[in-house]
């Protein structure tokens, strides 16, 4: 049998020397492409040539043989595309100068803040499109002096705080015949193979994980309900359920966490509500549940060319969330957070009823690009993404100052149902088609 070796020839573009291209709107090399080698123009070796008008200088390297070479490359454009060209490149400075414009404007009329301010879709002759946003660079206060800020009305809920609980019996032990260890040892089960959830034995189908040991194989970490749910919370919640042998409850303590993060959200929507009447002044709302207090700060700013701030009390506005900001009083109307008595992984959501939200997600370039595009200033969403048999993922989404957000992620999401939340309240949900 004959063996044939095929030699692999590697070509390097060292150095194209680019001429003007010609005036006129008749192609010299018509059928060459541009960026493309003039036939009858290749010498051996790396030597000056002399390329025609509306051509360039390339040299070719062979990596295998060494040898050189020297030709010349179409550079030369109609002047129609050249005249497009430079008109799509006025249009993009154009836009930025705008942006940058805008922006230090806002930023002049609320010294020590920053908005940024975004520019096109332009398209250009190609057909491809451009876009960006310019942020100037804040204007700083006045020495000794800061944004003004005041106090919006608090938001209260229960006092008393919730712990976990525990079982009447510590859990019962899996008996695993594998040598590898999980993360979840000795509460897990632990199978050759890259299994779903549903190919966990019964009672382990909380959640999986993959374990790739060297020189042993690939095998699957079944979870346990408490127990995933006391590992995903780690710390002194998984100590505490270890050392009861798998009887410690965290349920409740989630679920407290769901009920912190909505009264949360909702100090944040009256802080809002309320800067919304007080361009310039930044209003600040605490809240209070289970024992633990803080506050959410928003700012909505003046825009440039108003000559007078608007003041708490001028005029009403009933905002959404489901928040209320009287005229006369500037007291708050909330719509109630239902607690249940016994807390439970269910809680009654925050009635977001007049915020507008939109996510929508594509596939780029093997990467998911999620855009999220809402009525929330500055305001802190999560896009989950679950897929049955696979692990949840929580994406923290920032809104900017106009309520809106693009972020691209690397994992792959394909087949995945993405919903968009504020706490515990569905905003907006899609699922991404394999």
């Amino acid at each position: 049998m004959r063996k044939i070796t095929t030699a692999v020839v590697a070509v390097l573009l060292l150095s194209v020397g680019f001429q003007s291209p010609a005036n006129a709107d008749s192609d010299p090399f018509p059928g060459v492409a541009q960026g493309a080698e003039i036939p009858g123009t290749r010498v051996s070796g790396d030597v000056a040539i002399s390329c025609p008008s509306g051509s360039g200088r390339g040299i070719e390297v062979n990596a295998t043989t060494k040898e050189q070479f020297s030709y010349c490359v179409k550079t030369w454009t109609s002047q129609v595309s050249q005249e497009a060209m430079a008109a799509y490149r006025a249009q993009v400075e154009a836009g930025q100068a705008a942006a940058l414009a805008q922006s230090q404007a806002w930023n002049a009329a609320n010294p020590g803040m920053q908005k940024c301010f975004q520019w096109g879709p332009f398209t250009d002759p190609n057909g491809g499109t451009s876009s960006g946003g310019v942020c100037a660079n804040p204007v700083q206060a006045g020495a000794g002096t800061t944004v003004p800020s005041e106090q919006a009305p608090g938001v209260v809920g229960p006092s008393t705080p919730i712990a976990g609980e525990s079982a009447t019996a510590p859990a019962a032990l899996p008996t695993n015949t594998s040598s590898i260890t999980g993360n979840g040892s000795p509460y897990t089960v632990i199978l050759p193979g890259q299994l779903s959830t549903e190919q966990c034995p019964a009672g382990y189908q909380a959640a999986n994980g993959i374990i790739s040991a060297i020189g042993k194989g690939v095998f699957t970490e079944c979870w346990p309900d408490l127990a995933w749910k006391a590992n995903r919370l780690g710390g002194t919640y998984w100590e505490q359920f270890k050392s009861s042998g798998g009887a410690y409850d965290v349920t409740p303590v989630l679920a407290a966490m769901n009920v912190i993060a909505e009264y949360k959200a909702r100090a944040k929507a009256v802080a809002q509500a309320a800067a919304n009447l007080t361009p310039g002044i930044q209003r600040c709302s605490t809240w209070s549940v289970y024992g633990e207090t803080g506050q959410e700060c928003a700012y909505t700013g003046i825009n440039p060319g108003d000559t007078a701030t608007v003041l708490a009390g001028s005029d009403s506005s009933t905002v959404g969330s489901g928040v209320n900001l009287d005229s006369a009083t500037a007291s708050v109307a909330l719509n109630p957070v239902a607690v249940p008595v016994a807390i439970s992984e269910t809680t009654t959501a925050v009635a977001f009823a007049d915020v507008e939200a939109d996510l929508s997600a594509r596939v780029f370039k093997e990467k998911v690009v999620l855009k999220v595009v809402t009525n929330l200033e500055l305001f802190t969403l999560t896009v989950t993404a679950t897929k049955k048999g696979s692990k949840s993922i929580q994406i923290p989404v920032l809104t900017n100052s106009d309520g809106n957000r693009t972020l691209t992620t690397k994992a792959n999401l394909l087949g995945y149902t993405l919903t968009l939340k504020v706490g515990t309240q569905v905003l907006d949900k899609i699922t991404l088609k394999k």
